[in-house]
Formats: C-alpha cells, structure tokens, sequence
C-alpha cells in the first residue's frame, strides 16, 4: 500500500509538467546541470563534509554549469555559506516528516537534469524509518520508473559492515539489517552505484554476483567545508609543531564501537610510565547510540586526571584549529565503519595517526607515510615509539591548493565516465 501510495503520489506530479528526457546519454563535451540529493554542511548531519566536499569538487569541473542542491531543511537559523559557485540550495524534506522524501522525486521529474547524484546511506535521511525507507528507494523509483540518470555515491552498506560490532545488535537491528539488505541489493543491481572503497567494490560484487559496483576514492574530500569557511582553499597553512609537549587528539563523533574507553587506558598506563603529552578530546556523541552518552560521562569523570582539554563537539570552522595544533591522532576503533572522514581529515593536515588495523583504514591510507596502523595489541608500542622519537619544534607547510586540484581533476575523469 506504502509503494501504491509513492507512486500514486509521483504520478500526480507528471500531470504538471510532461518533459522528455529519453536521452539519458550526455556528451561529455556540452555543458550539464546535476542535481545533488543529500546532506549538505548545515542542512543534515550524516555525510554533510562528505557531501559538501564533493559539490565543491563538482563546482570546479567545467562542463558542469550548474548544481541544484535537494536537501533537508537547516538545522540551525544561521547561515554558513561555503561560497560555492553555480549552486542552488533547493531545501526539499524534513526528517521528522517522513512524506516529504516524496518531494526529491517529484523535484528530481519536474527538472530536466542531465545526472543526478545521490549521496547516503541508510542512516541519513534521519532516524526515523519511514523516512529513510523513503529516501533510499528514491534512486530506485526516479531509474528504473522514469529512467533518470542516477548515480549513487552509498557508505556503509550491510553488505559490507558487520553492524552488530558497530552497535546494532537488538532483534529490531536484525530484522532492520534484513530489510536493508534487500532494498541495498535493488539499488546496487540496478542503479549505477559508487562505494567509496575498492574492497567494497569486491564484496557488493561477489555478494550480487556481478560486476555491477564501482569504486571512488575521493581524496581530501572531508577537510573541504573548514577549508572554505576559512578561506583557506587556495592558501597554504602553515602547521606549527607543540615545541614542548606532543599534542594527542581523540576526536570523532563517539559511540561504543569507537572504543574511546580502550585510548584513554592505554593512555592512563603510558602516564604511570612517566610519558608526558597534553591528551585533547573533541567531538560529540553519535545521535544513533544516544545510550552511549552516559558511558562517555563516566570515562571522562574516571579519567580526568589525563585529560588536559575537553572541548565536546567542534563547529566545522573550528576544525581546522584541532588540526592545525595536533602532533598524533588516536583512532583506537573496535570495528570499522567504513570510509573515515577523520582518517580523511588527518591525511589532509598530515597529522601523525596510530589507529588499529582494519582493511577499510589500510586502503584508504594506502601511501601515506603519516598513518600508522597496527593490531590491538600493538596500539601502546606504537604510541610510546613515537612518544619517544618525537622532535620539538617541527614544523610544516600544506599546499592545500596542489591537494585540492588533484581531487578535482580525479573527480572530473568519474564524472566523464558515467553513461
């Protein structure tokens, strides 16, 4: 009844406006309008630096002459404008009322656009259900109904993830996973579907039993939003090594997957060694493990004594001071969720970074010197080695413009790509 009702909903629309777009291949060489649909910095929480990063890369190819941005309402009253070029934010849904997901299809009919880009997962249309059971067929209803040319750009898939290590563990998790994994399944059949990891790629493929998904790896994408709210994004940053006491960060947005009570025992022990650090911990709390909030209370009350500064959650125009300032980034996971946007930040500031070992973190840091990731058992050794070897006074220069011409013009060839 629920599908009936979508489609009865869409087709009320196709009433306004009758446009023909049966010719979805676009040459390369002529001038397209794209629509983005997803999250956007202020507009929505999960994959916003993703998404923001990724229309700014799009902004700078030049056959693309204009950017519709389908988004959700703000989150807060004021403004933090990216100054991005030849972009319109069109804001479309609101989480919490699940039936405005049907206003991205009808959108997405009444426009003639060239491509469409969706960007998420199965969390980011909010965390009501209905809603995003809503937002994740939409690719499906606006390609295989009316033969748009969709891409999606999915993180995170069930497919992929071991979801009870992340947290979702209830019998409501389990028969949630069960769903997903059959709306997942249509989309990567069925929709053109980037993953943001080749080893993705490798288990959708096998999983579906074809060669059906492809994978992106955008480089810097995550350090884009604190860039342009500084305007630092044709500027190079000069980063200024503590002379005295090495910098640690624990930073991220916390949950019980994110291991942060393992870190600060490891650190608490390196303490009683006699090692001397200034420990920073920033970020806030993951909306899906709300439960969590206590937990993280009751480590930071037991470990306080090793705590030098607490800042809880960053604007993003602030993010480029926690690393600008930071000498090593702990990611001390107990399970990977997949892409880290902190990871990708960390490479961008070229931070020093001990992490524990997953598949996920040693593609992405494939060919960076600065990341050092190794088993759990090792994660206190790689930390006193380089406690140990650290030099006062360092200091470094980041081309930010040389970094961020590279990612545009690896984005420009996908894009070229896409049939």
């Amino acid at each position: 009844m629920l599908l009936l009702f979508i489609l009865g909903e869409v087709f009320k629309s196709m009433q306004v406006s009758k446009i023909n777009d049966a010719n979805l291949n676009y040459e390369k060489s002529r001038i397209i309008n794209v629509a983005y649909v997803g999250n956007f910095l202020n507009h929505g929480f999960a994959l916003a630096q993703y998404g923001s990063g990724l229309i700014y890369f799009l902004s700078k190819i030049d056959f693309i002459s204009k950017i519709d941005i389908i988004c959700p309402y703000k989150n807060n009253k004021y403004d933090m404008d990216l100054n991005i070029q030849k972009v319109n934010i069109l804001e479309t849904y609101d989480y919490k009322k699940p039936l405005t997901m049907l206003r991205i299809i009808r959108k997405i009919y009444l426009h003639k656009y060239d491509l469409i880009i969706f960007n998420m997962n199965s969390t980011s249309f909010g965390e009501g259900n209905l809603s995003n059971f809503l937002g994740l067929i939409a690719p499906l209803i606006l390609k295989k109904i009316f033969k748009k040319n969709v891409v999606v750009i999915y993180h995170s898939s069930v497919l992929t993830n071991d979801v009870e290590k992340l947290g979702y563990n209830s019998l409501y998790d389990k028969l949630r996973k069960a769903v997903l994994k059959y709306i997942e399944t249509s989309i990567f059949k069925k929709v053109n579907t980037f993953v943001t990891l080749q080893l993705y790629k490798n288990i959708i493929d096998k999983k579906i039993k074809k060669n059906r998904v492809n994978a992106i790896k955008i480089e810097y994408i995550e350090a884009i939003p604190t860039l342009l709210l500084n305007g630092m994004e044709e500027k190079s940053i000069e980063l200024q090594y503590n002379k005295d006491i090495p910098r640690i960060l624990l930073y991220g947005y916390w949950g019980p997957q994110k291991d942060l009570e393992f870190a600060l025992n490891t650190l608490n022990e390196l303490k009683k060694e006699g090692y001397n650090f200034n420990l920073v911990i920033s970020g806030g709390i993951n909306n899906h493990f709300k439960d969590y909030q206590k937990k993280y209370n009751e480590l930071i009350e037991k470990y306080k004594s090793i705590i030098n500064e607490l800042k809880g959650y960053v604007e993003e125009k602030d993010i480029l001071d926690i690393f600008k300032t930071a000498d090593l980034l702990l990611l001390p996971y107990s399970a990977s969720g997949g892409w880290s946007g902190v990871l990708s930040q960390a490479i961008f500031f070229e931070i020093s970074v001990i992490g524990i070992e997953f598949p996920e973190y040693i593609e992405e840091a494939k060919g960076y010197e600065n990341v050092i990731l190794v088993k759990r058992e090792d994660f206190k050794n790689a930390i006193r080695d380089f406690l140990d070897n650290f030099k006062n006074g360092r200091s470094k220069t980041i081309n930010v413009k040389e970094k961020i011409e590279k990612s545009i013009k690896y984005l420009n060839e996908i894009i070229k790509s896409i049939e």
